[in-house]
C-alpha cells in the first residue's frame, strides 16, 4: 500500500468501526426497549454482557486461527512451495498480523459497550 493511500484506508477503517459501534448500541437499545422493564440496571447489564460477548467471540476466533496457522502441517505446507524465504516470511507475518488486527477490532467493538455498561452501572445504578 502506498503512503498516499494509508490515511484514506485508516479513515475508512475508523468509519467502519464507528458505524459498527452505532449498530451495536442500537441493538443494545432495541433489546433493552423490548425486554419489558426499562431500568438503568438492565441497560447496564445488557451493555456489559453484549460487550463481553463480542470480545469473547474475537478471542475465540483469534485463538482458533492462531492454532491452525501455528501447527506443524501449516508451517510445512507453507515452506514446501517454490517461493523464496523472504516472500514466505512476509506472508507469515501478514497472516499473523491479520489475526491480531481482527482480535483488536473485536476488543475495540466489545470494549466500548463493556466500559459503557460499567460506567452506567456505577454512575446511575
Amino acid at each position: 500500500m502506498t503512503v498516499e493511500k494509508q490515511p484514506r484506508a485508516r479513515a475508512r477503517y475508523f468509519k467502519q468501526l464507528i458505524l459498527a459501534e452505532f449498530l451495536i448500541f442500537a441493538i443494545i437499545g432495541g433489546v433493552w426497549w423490548f425486554m419489558g422493564e426499562q431500568t438503568i440496571k438492565r441497560l447496564s447489564d445488557l451493555s456489559f454482557l453484549i460487550g463481553a460477548g463480542i470480545m469473547f467471540i474475537g478471542a475465540v476466533s483469534s485463538l482458533g486461527t492462531r492454532g491452525s496457522t501455528g501447527s506443524f502441517r501449516y508451517q510445512f505446507a507453507s515452506t514446501a512451495s517454490e517461493v523464496d524465504l523472504h516472500q514466505r516470511v512476509n506472508q507469515d507475518w501478514k497472516d499473523r498480523f491479520s489475526n491480531e488486527g481482527g482480535m483488536l477490532q473485536f476488543i475495540i467493538l466489545g470494549g466500548i459497550p463493556f466500559a459503557a455498561g460499567i460506567l452506567i452501572g456505577k454512575l446511575f445504578g
